[in-house]
């Protein structure tokens, strides 16, 4: 489904008390903002659509499964969220049940993503469920993908891999839930290798598409480590 059709359909959306527990409406959708102002058209389309659109979500579901956002999209999507007191914005129920670890996030993440509020920021995005995974584009510096994952078997590859470097798994109270944060350093290349970055991120989500499209899950460790490594090709 192309952007403005998405668009389009989310503010037809009106969920009375009846079609409320039904979640048929749901598909999986990927959402590449291209822009901030775009990214900011999104968000406010779902305003429109219904003050309570994310409270009558399933808990383990999102609005928009996955999203590609630079860190400059990513910060508007942020920002806006936090300065608005739309309900859609509220961190859901099973947020409550996390705890995350200031310091277990510096150990393992590079330091950037911290101190530029990347990793928090795309937590903050998650607790409303509107967005299922994200895949936050850096440039030169990688790749962070922060997505919540509620399938019990899913979430147990990830909780049985040893700790490592580039890794975050963020346990919940609530069996099979984990928030995962994975970054992915850029590829190795020659100054002289780059001819031109113009539409970088688009190949990648473009490339993010096709590996899902053909059977892979970023839920899985193995399937995101594939899925990235081709992305970034």
């Amino acid at each position: 489904m192309r952007f403005d059709e998405h668009v389009k359909y989310v503010r037809s959306l009106s969920l009375s008390p009846l079609s409320c527990a039904d979640t048929s409406y749901l598909t999986v959708a990927f959402f590449e903002p291209t822009s901030n102002q775009k990214a900011l058209q999104l968000l406010r389309a779902l305003e429109g659509a219904d003050r309570s659109l994310t409270a009558h979500l399933p808990a383990t579901s999102s609005l928009v499964t996955f999203s590609a956002p630079n860190i400059h999209e990513l910060t508007q999507m942020y920002e806006h969220a936090c300065l608005s007191e739309h309900a859609l914005y509220a961190a859901r129920e099973w947020f409550d049940h996390y705890t995350v670890s200031a310091q277990d996030l510096a150990l393992r993440l590079p330091k950037w993503v911290l101190d530029e509020g990347v990793a928090q920021m795309a937590i903050r995005l998650l607790a409303t469920s509107i967005f299922g995974a994200l895949f936050v584009k850096s440039g030169s510096r990688g790749v962070l993908v922060a997505q919540r994952i509620s399938d019990v078997d899913q979430s147990s590859e990830w909780t049985s891999l040893r700790k490592s470097k580039g890794t975050v798994v963020i346990r919940s109270g609530a069996p099979g839930d984990v928030i995962v944060l994975k970054h992915f350093a850029a590829l190795p290349l020659q100054e002289q290798e780059i001819r031109n970055v113009t539409g970088a991120g688009d190949n990648l989500a473009g490339a993010l598409l096709a590996g899902m499209s053909r059977g892979l899950s970023p839920a899985l460790p193995a399937d995101l480590d594939r899925l990235v490594e081709l992305a970034q090709q």
